[in-house]
């Protein structure tokens, strides 16, 4: 298992491996899920459901509780994973789709981006809890244009209500946790059920729903969490995370020479993303 992943065309300065604290603006609240149709692929279209392929809800069994229970403080105790994720819009054209890596241990990530729309133009992204480092190609060759220096990255804070890019950031991290969920709650939770045996990528799962929005494909082997579905609370903006290679991450960071503050740069910044 590859536990280290450097980003091309920077230093190996690595981010804080101290845990920076997840601010209030990046505190997660794993939101509405959607279903979707049976896969062996990663990434799988958000919104791409089928109904008919889908067995009637069950309720969920004190085993099966139990697995949603352990999900997040089991990812913790992995301390990090490779991942990828989607999101799109079902009433735009915005997506947004990145690979990468995130430290649960540390609350700290790394990730390639492609995206359109809003985020176009957002090609990397390293994060932690009070702040975003955005490459973006175009600003940085504008502010070489106006003789402001060469940079690689700009450093901004999280918007996860705002933005795509930074929700699914936040999603990804928000995926660990410190305790166990009560079992007992989690059955009695409304929408709380079984949805369906599958198959993810080769393996046996099932597909588990944990309240209304959130369901979550969990390996029969051992109960990890394979992948993540999540949705705004208007249905528009479905998310899918696949957790791949589990394991520590060391993310290496830029220099601090190579990044700026959006503060100092605000209107450099503006007319890039307009131009994206």
């Amino acid at each position: 298992m590859t536990r280290t992943r450097r980003s091309p065309n920077h230093s190996s300065r690595r981010m804080s491996r101290r845990a920076p604290g997840v601010t209030a603006v990046f505190v997660v609240v794993l939101l509405a899920a959607v279903a979707c149709s049976s896969s062996d692929q990663t990434g799988v279209e958000p919104g791409g459901s089928d109904p008919a392929a889908m067995t009637a809800p069950a309720g969920l069994s004190s085993a099966q509780a139990a697995s949603l229970a352990n999900v997040l403080f089991d990812n913790l105790a992995d301390q990090g994973a490779t991942f990828t994720a989607v999101a799109a819009s079902t009433v735009t054209d915005e997506r947004v789709e990145v690979s990468g890596e995130v430290s649960w241990s540390t609350h700290i990530g790394h990730a390639t981006v492609a995206a359109q729309g809003l985020e176009a133009g957002v090609t990397e992204v390293y994060w932690r809890g009070d702040s975003v480092l955005e490459r973006r190609p175009a600003f940085n060759e504008l502010m070489v244009t106006l003789g402001r220096g060469a940079v690689q990255f700009v450093a901004r804070p999280p918007d996860p209500a705002g933005r795509d890019l930074d929700r699914v950031l936040a999603l990804v991290v928000g995926l660990a946790g410190e305790q166990r969920d009560n079992p007992l709650l989690i059955q009695q939770e409304a929408g709380s059920t079984f949805l369906r045996a599958d198959t993810l990528r080769g393996e046996a799962v099932e597909v588990l729903r944990y309240g209304q929005r959130n369901v979550y494909w969990l390996a029969v082997a051992d109960g990890r969490l394979m992948r993540f579905e999540g949705n705004n609370a208007t249905g528009n903006r479905p998310v899918v995370i696949d957790i791949l290679e589990r394991g520590p991450q060391e993310i290496p960071g830029p220099l601090a020479a190579d990044v700026v503050p959006i503060e100092t740069v605000g209107d450099i910044y503006e007319a890039a993303s307009a131009g994206a």
